[in-house]
C-alpha cells in the first residue's frame, strides 16, 4: 500500500482519512463574513492599481523588444564560419568544434558543497551539465476544504501519506507522524524524513564552461557563456564507464543473503544476488517444494471374534479414508512494498505442515530480508565511492536499489550539454562574440541583445521566433492583467454582495417564498455586482494600455484610445438609464405632477 488518508473526526473514516475540522461561524458568523469582505475590499484598492501597472508595462515591453528586434534584422550581417577578418553585429550558423569543450566534474557541479573529485570520480566533456539528486521520502500530502454542515462552516484538513523520489526534503507535520508511520514503515526507526548527504547539491545543480569555439578549426569564434548559459539542450550521461570506481552496497542492497532453512518442507525462499556488474535477477517469491503425499499403511484387517451363535460380518470391500489431495503454493508475483512481502512471507509460514520451524523460518528469513532501519545503512551523511554504485541500467549512481529502495535512498544522475552546431546572432570583435548594445529611442531605454540557439537556423527564422514569443508573452499578460483587474474590482465591491447576503437571510424566514427571494436577491445582485465589475475593469484596462501606445505610438494609441473611451460610454450611459429608470418610477409612485389619487398624465 503506498497510500493511505486518516480522518480526524471521530475516528478512523471508511477511507481512512485523517481531517482536522476547524469549526467556522454558519448562522451565527455574521462578523466573520463582514471582516472577510472589509478584508477583501482592501486587498481589492490594493490589486487594482497594480494590475494596471502590470498592463501598462506589459504594452511598453512589447513595443521596445518590437524595436530592438527590428535593429537586430536592419544591422546584423551574416558571416562564414572562418572569423579571421569579421567584426561587427553579425549572424553565423557554424559546426562546434568538440576540442574546444571543457571538461566538467561532479566537483565543478558541487562547487563549495564537494571539496574534492575522490569521493564522486566522474566527469564529462561538455558545455554545460548538470546533476540531478533524488532521496526516497515520506510524502505528505495535506488539502484543505471547506464544509458547510446545519447552517455552520468549517475547514477541514485532510493528510494522505505515501513513499516516493522527491528532490527536496519533505516536512511531515509532527503530530501526524505516528499515522504516517503506519504507511511509511521505516519512520517507525528514523521518526522524520533524513537530511540529504552533506556533500553534494540539493535538487538540480549545474555548471557551466566560462566558453566553447564554433567555426572553422584555427580560426572560430569564441563563444562565452554569456551568450549561450541556459539555452542548451541536455543528454543524460552514461555512468556505466565509471561503475568500477564505486563499490557501494550490491545492487539489491534492502536484501541479504538468506541461507537455506532445512525443513520438511524445503527452504521458504532463496534470494541470491547477483556478482559486481552484473543485472540484478529478478525478485520473485519462491513457494515452498511440499513432499508428495504418502497415504498412510492401514494394518491387516482382523475380523472380530464372535460369539458361535452369531456368524461374523465381514464387510464385503474395505473403504479407505479419503486422502486430501497435494497440497501446492503456487508462486506469486513481486510484491508492491516491503509491508505486502513481509504479509506474504508470513502467510507462507502459515500453511506449511507442522512439522515445518516456521518461527525460525520468520526470525531467520524476514529479519534477514528486511534489517531494520539504519541511518548509516540507508541515508548516509556524505556519498562517496563506498556506498554509492552504479544501477543496472547504468543512468545513475545510488545507495540502495531503486527497485526496492528504503527510506533516505539517493539517486544521482547527470546531464551534458554537447551542441553540434550552433547559430548566433551577437556582436563580434577579435573573434569574441558579446551582446549588441541597441541604442535608446523614444519610450525605450538602451540595452543589449544577443540570440543563440542550436543547429544551423537562419537569421531570418531567429527573429521570426523572437518575434512571435514576444507577441505570444503579451497576449498572455494582457489576459492576466485584465482578468486581475476585474477580480479587484470584484473584491472592491465584495460589501456590495455581502450586504445582498444578509437581505437574502432575513427575506428566508418568510414563509413558502424565503427561499426564492432569498435566491433572487443574491442572483441579482450578484450577477449586477460582476457586470460593473468587468465594465469598469475593461475600460480602465484598456484606457492604460490606450494612453502607453499613446505615448509609444500615436498613431495606434488614437484608435485604442478611442475604442477605451466608447466602453467608458457605453458604461456611463448604461449608469445614466438605469438612474433614470429608477427616478420615473419612483416619481410615478409618489403621484408627482398630478393629484394625490394618482400620476397626471396631460
Amino acid at each position: 500500500m503506498s497510500d493511505e488518508e486518516w480522518t480526524e473526526d471521530g475516528g478512523s473514516a471508511d477511507q481512512g482519512e485523517w481531517t482536522d475540522g476547524n469549526q467556522g461561524g454558519g448562522g451565527g458568523g455574521d462578523g466573520g463574513g463582514c471582516c472577510g469582505s472589509c478584508i477583501s475590499c482592501l486587498l481589492g484598492l490594493l490589486m487594482f492599481p497594480a494590475m494596471l501597472f502590470v498592463l501598462g508595462w506589459n504594452e511598453n515591453n512589447y513595443v521596445c523588444e518590437n524595436k530592438r528586434i527590428l535593429y537586430a534584422e536592419a544591422n546584423a550581417k551574416p558571416v562564414g564560419c572562418d572569423a579571421n577578418g569579421v567584426s561587427g553585429f553579425s549572424w553565423f550558423g557554424c559546426a562546434v568544434d568538440p576540442s574546444s569543450f571543457t571538461r566538467l566534474s561532479v566537483m565543478d557541479i558541487n562547487k563549495g558543497v564537494l571539496t574534492d573529485n575522490v569521493s564522486i570520480p566522474i566527469s564529462f566533456m561538455g558545455a554545460e551539465a548538470s546533476q540531478y539528486l533524488q532521496m526516497y521520502q515520506c510524502i505528505e500530502t495535506k488539502t484543505t476544504t471547506t464544509q458547510t454542515k446545519d447552517g455552520k462552516t468549517r475547514d477541514v484538513t485532510t493528510y494522505s501519506y505515501r513513499m516516493g523520489w522527491s528532490s527536496s526534503l519533505e516536512s511531515l507535520t509532527p503530530e501526524k507522524v505516528p499515522y504516517a508511520k503506519t504507511i511509511c514503515t521505516d519512520l517507525v526507526f528514523a521518526g522524520q524524513n533524513p537530511p540529504f548527504p552533506v556533500n553534494v547539491a540539493p535538487r538540480t545543480s549545474s555548471a557551466s564552461a566560462a566558453s566553447f569555439q564554433a567555426g572553422t578549426h584555427g580560426n572560430s569564434y569564441t563563444i562565452p557563456s554569456s551568450i549561450f548559459s541556459g539555452k542548451l539542450g541536455t543528454t543524460p550521461v552514461s555512468l556505466a564507464p565509471f561503475s568500477a570506481s564505486f563499490v557501494g552496497a550490491p545492487v539489491e542492497s534492502a536484501f541479504k543473503t538468506v541461507a537455506a532453512v532445512a525443513s520438511v518442507s524445503g527452504p521458504l525462499a532463496t534470494v541470491t544476488i547477483a556478482p559486481p556488474g552484473a543485472p540484478p535477477p529478478p525478485l520473485a517469491y519462491v513457494a515452498p517444494t511440499l513432499p508428495p503425499y504418502v497415504a498412510p499403511t492401514l494394518p491387516p484387517y482382523v475380523a472380530p471374534t464372535l460369539p458361535l451363535y452369531v456368524a461374523p460380518v465381514t464387510p464385503a470391500t474395505y473403504v479407505a479414508p479419503v486422502v486430501p489431495a497435494p497440497v501446492t503454493l503456487a508462486p506469486v508475483p513481486p510484491p508492491a512494498s516491503l509491508r505486502l512481502l513481509r504479509a506474504t512471507l508470513t502467510s507462507a509460514q502459515a500453511a506449511a505442515p507442522a512439522a515445518a520451524p516456521a518461527a525460525a523460518l520468520a526470525t531467520a528469513s524476514v529479519a534477514q530480508l528486511f534489517p531494520p532501519w539504519t541511518a548509516a545503512q540507508f541515508a548516509p551523511t556524505m556519498v562517496n565511492t563506498r556506498n554509492l554504485k552504479v544501477a543496472a541500467a547504468g543512468n545513475e549512481l545510488e545507495t540502495c536499489s531503486s527497485r526496492v529502495p528504503r527510506l533516505g535512498c539517493v539517486t544521482l544522475s547527470y546531464k551534458v550539454s554537447a551542441p553540434a552546431m550552433v547559430s548566433v546572432i551577437a556582436d563580434i570583435t577579435a573573434r569574441q562574440l558579446a551582446p549588441k548594445k541597441t541604442p535608446s529611442s523614444w519610450g525605450c531605454s538602451g540595452s543589449e541583445f544577443s540570440e543563440f540557439t542550436e543547429g544551423n537556423i537562419s537569421e531570418g527564422k531567429m527573429l521570426a521566433k523572437l518575434t512571435s514569443a514576444n507577441s505570444m508573452m503579451t497576449w498572455i499578460l494582457r489576459f492576466v492583467g485584465i482578468l486581475g483587474a476585474w477580480m479587484a474590482v470584484y473584491c472592491i465591491l465584495s460589501p456590495i454582495t455581502y450586504m445582498a447576503d444578509k437581505i437574502g437571510d432575513v427575506a428566508d424566514y418568510i414563509p413558502c417564498v424565503g427561499g426564492f427571494l432569498e435566491s433572487f436577491i443574491e442572483g441579482v445582485v450578484g450577477a449586477v455586482v460582476c457586470f460593473i465589475s468587468c465594465s469598469c475593469s475593461c475600460s480602465c484596462s484598456l484606457t492604460v494600455m490606450a494612453l502607453v501606445w499613446v505615448f509609444m505610438r500615436p498613431l495606434y494609441g488614437a484608435v485604442f484610445l478611442l475604442i477605451a473611451l466608447c466602453c467608458c460610454g457605453a458604461a456611463g450611459f448604461a449608469a445614466m438609464q438605469a438612474k433614470g429608470e429608477g427616478e420615473t418610477k419612483r416619481e410615478f409612485r409618489m403621484g408627482k405632477g398630478g393629484g394625490s389619487s394618482g400620476p397626471d398624465y396631460e
